[in-house]
């Protein structure tokens, strides 16, 4: 059983965040909030923990809805596909798995990208349907841009807000985009509740076709404290699912 080492890793991040904020390339994945990572790593039952050390059972860990279990085609803090938050990412599990490193990032952080499923084209560009974050060799967050793709919370990508609100009655909190002063683009993030023997971890959902809210940089409160008229101000609709430790949600330049 694997144990992430919290000194190493938030040493990293420290890093990866220094280096984040000089560069001038903005890359439209990933992003959140500070947080040491002390729990142990898990995965899903495959074949490879029959072969590798580092890879044990899943956690008893369920969704905030009742006591749903998820399978490994369901992104959730389980994991996806095989891989679980926190678990040590090697070669031959890469090769395994069918994934390639994408073109950017380093040794310390990087992005894995499913090559068997196809691509998602918005707005003239094109995004991976599912990508992983590797931080210090770990994996830190998973990131959706397919509708097809299964979230836990039942939430899409091209879901409006009214859904979001719904999945999500308390503690969500809204969070304006750096780069985006339109509001056209924004975030909502939430706090998974802790379960026993998990890493802490947070949702990021990237909103597009928003429209831009007065004072926004005042409204800390959670959405579920905002009067009715504030809420109606949070219009558009899901483009990106984010799910990883605070840590990697809050990087806003990807690995740049």
């Amino acid at each position: 059983m694997s144990t992430l080492s919290t000194t190493a890793f938030s040493t990293t991040i420290k890093s990866i965040v220094t280096a984040t904020l000089i560069s001038s390339c903005v890359l439209m994945i990933s992003a959140c909030d500070s947080q040491d990572i002390t729990n142990e790593s898990t995965v899903g039952n495959n074949n490879i923990a029959q072969t590798n050390p580092e890879i044990i059972v899943h956690n008893s860990m369920q969704a905030e809805n009742s006591n749903t279990d998820f399978n490994d085609q369901t992104v959730s803090p389980l994991g996806y596909g095989g891989l679980s938050f926190g678990q040590t990412i090697t070669p031959e599990i890469i090769t395994s798995l069918g994934l390639t490193k994408g073109e950017h990032g380093y040794d310390e952080c990087y992005y894995l990208e499913d090559a068997a499923k196809d691509s998602v084209k918005r707005d003239g560009a094109v995004f991976e349907p599912i990508y992983y974050q590797i931080i210090d060799g770990r994996l830190a967050l998973i990131g959706v841009n397919a509708a097809d793709i299964d979230f836990y919370t039942g939430i899409r990508n091209g879901d409006k807000v009214d859904k979001i609100i719904s999945a999500h009655p308390n503690h969500l909190s809204y969070s304006m985009d750096k780069y985006d002063e339109t509001g056209d683009y924004y975030h909502f993030i939430y706090d998974v509740p802790s379960q026993a023997n998990a890493l802490p971890l947070q949702i990021k959902y990237t909103m597009k076709g928003g429209k831009k809210i007065a004072n926004a940089s005042s409204m800390t409160q959670p959405v579920d404290k905002w009067s009715a008229e504030q809420r109606a101000q949070l219009q558009g609709q899901v483009e990106t699912i984010e799910l990883g430790i605070p840590d990697a949600i809050m990087l806003v330049e990807g690995c740049s």
